[in-house]
C-alpha cells in the first residue's frame, strides 16, 4: 500500500483507503478462487454419479457465456483483452473437467457393460 500511495502528488489527498483496497483484493481472490475451483467440484459430482458428461456436453454454450460474463463482471479494468484472458482459462477448465468426465463415464459404462454380460454367461444353462 505505501507504494501505491507514494505515486499520490504533493498536496492531494489518497482516495484509496487500506481497508478500502484490502476489500477489493479480497473480493477478487475469492470470486476467482471458486471460479477456478468449478470443475473441480464438476468432476466431484461425476464422481459422485450425480453428473454425467453428457450434461455436461449439453451446457457447454452456457459455461462459455456464463464464464465471460463473469470475466467481465470481475476483471478491475474495461479492456476486452483483459476479459478475455481471464474468461480463457476458466474455458479451458471446464473443458479440461469435460475430458476427465467423459473418460470416467466411458470407463464406468464398460465396466457395467462387462459385468452384464458375465452376469448373462452365468445365468445361461450349460
Amino acid at each position: 500500500m505505501d507504494i501505491l500511495a507514494s505515486f499520490v502528488p504533493d498536496g492531494t489527498t489518497q482516495l484509496v483507503t487500506a481497508q478500502d483496497y484490502l476489500s477489493f483484493v479480497m473480493r477478487l481472490v475469492l470470486a476467482f478462487g471458486l471460479a477456478f475451483v468449478l470443475p473441480v467440484v464438476l468432476v466431484g459430482l461425476n464422481l459422485a454419479g450425480l453428473l454425467r458428461h453428457e450434461g455436461m456436453a449439453r451446457g457447454w454454450r452456457w459455461a462459455v457465456l456464463g464464464a465471460f460474463v463473469f470475466a467481465a463482471v470481475m476483471t478491475p479494468t474495461p479492456d476486452a483483452l483483459t476479459m478475455i484472458l481471464v474468461a480463457l482459462p476458466i474455458c479451458a477448465l471446464y473443458f479440461a473437467a469435460l475430458g476427465v468426465c467423459l473418460l470416467r463415464d466411458h470407463r464406468g459404462d464398460r465396466r457395467a457393460l462387462e459385468a452384464r454380460t458375465r452376469e448373462q454367461d452365468v445365468a445361461r444353462p450349460g
